[in-house]
């Protein structure tokens, strides 16, 4: 679910659509800044406190309906849950160190473009090709796997040894984003003060912790997503 501005005023209205048409876990994202979000701007239609005010809604209002006896639940919670709740991994992308781009997926496209995320791919839609790895046709498995620059990317993106990662308590429920880093702020790594990836899982991975610690009742069903 891919929240724009109109979104934000409609957390029960959004989630009471998804019960309506049988889905039972949806996936609440804030907007990326490519393709046509990033040429019409509206991926800085609002900020990150704004996405996060609506997502705690959205959480809140589902937590309440399995209160009811209603099974549903919002998964990208249920991955960060799973991070701080037991000992193993995701497989998401965006939530590894090193990042998972390149080791978790790869992307081949229509053109025979071999790239290191779907983010990856988007962004060479939009005309820059930094993360394309090879091509189908031209280069091998392991000329892909172990270029150059993928080996340096994930070397960069171990978030154990990144300025800003390295000494934030949440870093093992976190992970790494270098393509957003990179469009957003030029950068592999990122200035973490000022990165909204940094600001949204923070906010989130923070208040899941909360949920669990002082609200028993909120604690019960989020335990369950795991």
């Amino acid at each position: 679910m891919t929240t724009t501005r109109e979104s934000l005023s409609r957390p029960k209205e959004i989630v009471d659509e998804y019960l309506r048409l049988g889905f039972r876990s949806p996936f609440v994202r804030k907007l990326n800044p490519y393709g046509l979000a990033a040429r019409t701007e509206s991926s800085t239609s609002y900020t990150v406190e704004e996405w996060l005010e609506f997502y705690k809604k959205v959480l809140a209002y589902i937590v309440e309906l399995n209160i009811q006896g209603v099974p549903f639940r919002e998964e990208y919670a249920a991955l960060i849950l799973r991070k701080v709740l037991t000992p193993f991994g995701t497989g998401f992308v965006d939530l590894q160190s090193p990042a998972g781009i390149g080791i978790s997926v790869i992307v081949y496209n229509y053109d025979g473009g071999v790239y290191a995320s779907d983010e990856s791919r988007m962004l060479a839609e939009m005309g820059d090709e930094e993360f394309r790895l090879g091509d189908l046709m031209r280069d091998s498995f392991e000329n892909i796997m172990l270029s150059d620059f993928l080996v340096s990317t994930l070397k960069e993106t171990m978030a154990e040894g990144v300025p800003g990662c390295a000494d934030c308590a949440l870093m093992p429920f976190c992970g790494s984003d270098p393509v957003r880093h990179y469009r957003t702020q030029g950068d592999l790594v990122g200035f973490k003060p000022t990165s909204d990836f940094c600001r949204k899982n923070m906010g989130i991975i923070k208040h899941l912790i909360c949920l669990l610690e002082d609200d028993p009742t909120s604690s019960k069903v989020l335990r369950q997503w795991v």
